[in-house]
């Protein structure tokens, strides 16, 4: 008898330790940036197109940073995340109208909304769902 109950038991203490007691979850959201990821070189008015991929989210900021910490520059708005790409002419100027000088960048690419609070209530802080590239890329002239 209990041979005959070894493999059942087996199969319902794999199903729940793998899946839970709900059954299975969902993949975690995140945001994986893919292009510019270092080493790149653009000019002004260039077409830049940004890749990613995106779980479960609905749309994505973008923004660069100058490496020397002298500026960060606003490129995207809300753009679809699940497009997984936003084209940006390279401009002079970011969204809110700021220079933006030659010189080496990093991409921050992150979800446009929280998803998780830390602490209780509403004064919580948001857990950010973002990337950054790997590498620096560099705007020039």
């Amino acid at each position: 008898m209990l041979r005959s109950l070894k493999l059942p038991v087996l199969f319902l203490i794999f199903f729940f330790t793998a899946c839970g007691n709900d059954g299975p979850t969902a993949p975690a959201r995140s945001v994986t940036l893919l292009y510019p990821n270092g080493g790149e070189v653009f000019h002004f008015g260039d077409t830049l197109e940004f890749k990613w991929q995106a779980v479960d989210i609905s749309n994505v900021d973008i923004s660069i940073e100058r490496l020397d910490g002298r500026g960060y520059y606003y490129i995207a708005s809300r753009a679809p995340a699940m497009s997984g790409t936003f084209r940006w002419r390279v401009s002079r100027f970011d969204l809110r109208g700021f220079l933006i000088p030659p010189g080496a960048y990093s991409v921050d690419i992150g979800y446009s909304g929280c998803t998780q609070q830390h602490g209780p209530g509403p004064g919580g802080t948001c857990i950010p769902i973002d990337d950054q590239s790997d590498g620096a890329w560099y705007i020039e002239d």
